[in-house]
């Protein structure tokens, strides 16, 4: 059991997490209370548009740095619609803003949308919550 419970915490790691970002993979960030177009979220989210890439120049991806030969993940950004007992319901939030550096990542593999339907992103109440606690 504690072998088990070690391998567990190593795949926690935000390292290791990382390595596990695919296509389609529901990502988290600590948000900017204060960005007005994201409606004060304390936790932003998103969809992985693919894995993990060495940037090959440092680039400016909207309002953000990502530095030469650091680690960034492409990104289609979701903005919360509804929260319910159920679901916190997104919707794709257009963003010049495409990509964001993996160290902003919080490490909640739980992640995963429950459904996609009618251009809304249904999320598990508890997993949202669970991301939420992160911050």
């Amino acid at each position: 059991a504690v072998r088990a419970a070690a391998a567990a915490a190593v795949a926690r790691t935000p390292r290791e997490y990382r390595k596990t970002i695919g296509k389609g993979t529901v990502v988290c960030m600590p948000g900017d209370e204060d960005d007005e177009t994201a409606d004060g979220e304390t936790t932003w989210f998103a969809t992985a548009r693919g894995p993990e890439e060495k940037n090959e120049s440092t680039i400016t991806c909207g309002p953000t740095t990502l530095v030469k030969n650091h680690y960034s993940v492409p990104v289609e950004w979701v903005n919360l619609h509804e929260l319910n007992d159920e679901f916190a319901i997104f919707k794709a939030w257009p963003s010049e803003q495409n990509r964001v550096a993996a160290t902003h990542l919080l490490a909640v593999p739980e992640l995963k949308w429950a459904k996609e339907e009618g251009g809304l992103f249904y999320l598990a109440r508890s997993e949202y919550d669970l991301a939420c606690g992160q911050v």
